[in-house]
């Protein structure tokens, strides 16, 4: 376990890379910036957290936020399910990079269309659950596939999928949607 001095103010993207035996993070008070905050391999760090009195940042524990927990900003590797907060309305592009052992994941009812991206959930190579808030008015999923909430686009495929029919309604795939589907065996595409 570490927890950071209150004198540090910033932290670079590979301050614990390598830091494999780490399980708990205590980030400092005055902690101002971060870039990208990356853990590496690390599959033992169950718990980050963050002095109350931080005026950018927040802490539920498993994720790191900024103060108002409405951008998600980075998630421990070692979930293996996960409801968002429902203030986030934006994820960060790295907050999942390496959480290869999440099963779950329940997206928020703020969370926009144009905020989720299938290369944000690309490592999340055991995600065979992925649902959202249903008063969500820009996604919906049907429990391992996600879609904006008309169902015109196909956003996200869980990596676990091994056959599937893609709705009518369907007419755009989004970019890397099924992008590490190595189960998939068959699909059918509508007209």
């Amino acid at each position: 376990t570490i927890k950071l001095p209150n004198s540090m103010e910033e932290m670079g993207r590979l301050l614990f890379d390598g830091c494999d035996s780490l399980t708990s993070v205590t980030l400092p008070k005055s902690l101002k910036s971060l870039t990208n905050l990356y853990f590496g391999q690390n599959d033992n760090l169950t718990s980050i957290l963050i002095d109350d009195s931080n005026p950018y940042y927040s802490s539920d524990g498993s994720a790191l936020f900024d103060k108002y927990k409405t951008k998600m900003i980075f998630a421990v590797n070692s979930l293996r399910e996960y409801a968002i907060p429902s203030s986030v309305s934006e994820i960060d592009y790295y907050a999942f990079e390496n959480c290869r052992h999440l099963k779950t994941l329940v997206l928020p009812l703020r969370l926009k269309r144009e905020n989720v991206y299938a290369s944000k959930f690309l490592n999340c190579d055991s995600l065979y659950s992925i649902s959202v808030d249903e008063k969500n008015p820009y996604l919906c999923s049907d429990g391992s596939v996600l879609y904006n909430k008309d169902k015109s686009e196909l956003v996200f495929v869980c990596h676990t999928v091994r056959k599937m029919s893609i709705p009518s309604s369907v007419t755009k795939i989004g970019t890397y949607a099924f992008s590490k589907c190595t189960n998939l065996t068959s699909i059918e595409l509508p007209s």
